[in-house]
This record gives structure tokens, C-alpha cells and sequence, in this order.
């Protein structure tokens, strides 16, 4: 239940860093669904959609529901590095038009950069873990 909806939701937000660490930015149409999904998942998710860590579980409890790793670990320093390199050198890299953080892997979909920092991430190659 939900997880279409969840995926839309995912898709039309964005990644970026605040404070150090990896988070998802909901387009603003999509946030008060997002809170409002979370707390039918989990009655104890928070309410509070202008509080940055509020939101960052409220991710990960989406997250969760649809089968996804919580972001709750980044790869950094020379692990983030040597996953980029090997992406950069991969036949299944599709550059991006516009930025390097629109470079998407063929093979799953996923934005590198994106998935790259996601320490808990793994290549559908096993070109890296």
C-alpha cells in the first residue's frame, strides 16, 4: 500500500547535502503527503514538516516501506571517491546533460552521485559495495 505513490514522491524530489549529510529534498507539493503517508505507516513518525531531521525520517520510514535501505549512513572520503571512479569508467554510465550529478547507471536508474553516497549502497555490477 502506498509504495506507487511513494515512488512519485521519491522521483520528484531531489538529493542534496545539508549539514554534512545526504538528504531528500520533497518537491513542495509532495510534503504534507509525504508526513501525512508516514504517519499511517507509523503513528509515531513526526509531524513537524519544517524540521530538517523530521523530514530525514520521514524519508527513511518511506524509504523502509518500500523495500529501500534507510539513508542513515553516507559513504565518504576515499570510499565515495573509488565509487566514482569506477562508475566514471563504466560502460553503463549515461552522463547526464546538464551536471555530473544528473549521471544515471543504466543498469539500475539511480543518479551516481546519489547512490555513490549511500554507504549502505551496493553496484548491480559489483563494481563496488
Amino acid at each position: 500500500m502506498y509504495e506507487e505513490e511513494i515512488m512519485g514522491i521519491f522521483e520528484r524530489g531531489r538529493f542534496s547535502h545539508a549539514a554534512g549529510s545526504l538528504v531528500l529534498e520533497f518537491a513542495p507539493m509532495d510534503k504534507p503527503r509525504a508526513f501525512e503517508i508516514a504517519k499511517m505507516i507509523d503513528p509515531s513518525a513526526p509531524k513537524d514538516a519544517n524540521c530538517p531531521a523530521c523530514a530525514k525520517t520521514v524519508v527513511n520510514i518511506l524509504r523502509v516501506h518500500v523495500g529501500m535501505p534507510p539513508l542513515h549512513k553516507e559513504a565518504k572520503g576515499s570510499m565515495f571517491k573509488a565509487r566514482i571512479t569506477a562508475c566514471d569508467g563504466c560502460q553503463e554510465k549515461l552522463s547526464g546533460s546538464l551536471t555530473k550529478y544528473l549521471d544515471q547507471c543504466r543498469k539500475c536508474g539511480c543518479f551516481i552521485q546519489a547512490k555513490a553516497r549511500m554507504k549502505n549502497e551496493t553496484c548491480p555490477l559489483g563494481k563496488w559495495e
